[in-house]
């Protein structure tokens, strides 16, 4: 069995990510995935208010997203 390297993964990673079918169902499925993820993260109770760890978790997710423009190639 051969160990495939880093770039022979993300190489395989970005030709499956061009198949128009596997973008609709990215388009859909990863909003759903994520929207369950907070709503399951907003049921867990916490010391302040019910939705600490879902506020935690979009704040954390908004960062991101600001850190990855500010790294872009662009």
């Amino acid at each position: 069995m051969t160990t495939r390297s880093m770039d022979d993964w993300l190489n395989a990673y970005g030709e499956s990510h061009q198949n128009p079918t596997n973008k609709k169902v990215h388009f859909v499925c990863v909003p759903v995935i994520f929207f369950t993820i907070i709503g399951f993260l907003w049921a867990i109770p916490a010391p302040l208010f019910s939705g600490l760890w879902a506020c935690l978790a979009l704040v954390f997710v908004r960062s991101e997203e600001h850190t990855s423009e500010l790294q872009s190639p662009d």
